[in-house]
């Protein structure tokens, strides 16, 4: 967590952009745990399903592939709660 906020902080260091690099340092995490989780657990059939699941937000993986993609759409949502009524395009955008 704390590369990706490194990541974040060298991309975005000015003090008005604190929200996207909270932003850009949870993408960057939750991206970390999906390739190791499809580097170490997740067979071609599972990458597969998530890749479909997370396109289509439909959920029919395995259970420690689901918690991912909770965890994946909780984040989504809060970067929605937290950002500005003519910002949400951008996390919509993201989601993409």
């Amino acid at each position: 967590m704390i590369e990706a906020y490194a990541w974040s902080y060298m991309m975005f260091y000015e003090e008005d952009f604190a929200f996207t690099r909270m932003f850009v340092a949870k993408i960057i995490a939750l991206d970390t745990v999906m390739d190791d989780t499809y580097d170490a657990h997740a067979t071609i059939e599972e990458y597969r399903q998530l890749n479909t699941a997370i396109q289509r937000e439909r959920v029919e993986n395995p259970e420690y592939l689901k918690k991912f993609y909770n965890k994946l759409l909780i984040n989504f949502a809060e970067f929605e709660h937290q950002v500005s009524d003519n910002e949400k395009y951008k996390v919509s955008y993201t989601k993409q």
